[in-house]
């Protein structure tokens, strides 16, 4: 418990000042237990939105909702699990300036672009690219949707 102390403090003042989460912030997220996770949110601005669970048992999360003063402009899921991940927690933004310190991060961190492609997902069109550590046990997976603009930003622990 004092090693969870220890990282929600290190934690307060990475995320203590913006809306918005660097991929640093998002693994030192997927890394801490539920309650801290809420209450990390919380203290940003955020509020609760749903509990994400499958009835395969497959993924189990909390999402967390951001609201500017005119819509709902960002998401935050944690998982206590997702699929075979070790880790994993999801960012999803309405603002797509956010994506130049992500890929200038995403470098900084050692992630390699693995893979670039259109997709469909609940047939509407994304832009996928897919980031990957050297030794291959960190993934960032980043969804830009062509319609409008809306980012999902996946990191995943294997």
């Amino acid at each position: 418990t004092m090693k969870k102390l220890l990282l929600i403090l290190l934690c307060l003042p990475m995320i203590g000042f913006g809306q918005q989460f660097s991929i640093k912030e998002l693994k030192s997220l997927s890394n801490i237990d539920s309650e801290s996770f809420e209450i990390l949110s919380m203290k940003q601005g955020y509020t609760f939105y749903e509990i994400k669970k499958s009835d395969s048992g497959t993924y189990d999360g909390i999402t967390m909702q951001y609201f500017d003063g005119k819509e709902i402009s960002r998401y935050i899921t944690w998982y206590s699990k997702f699929y075979d991940n070790k880790r994993s927690i999801n960012y999803q933004t309405s603002l797509e300036s956010e994506l130049i310190g992500i890929y200038e991060e995403l470098k900084s961190l050692g992630f390699t672009l693995i893979t670039r492609e259109k997709i469909e997902l609940d047939k509407e069109e994304y832009y996928l690219k897919v980031y990957k550590t050297k030794d291959k046990k960190e993934k960032v997976e980043i969804y830009i949707k062509t319609e409008k603009e809306w980012i999902e930003i996946s990191y995943s622990e294997y």
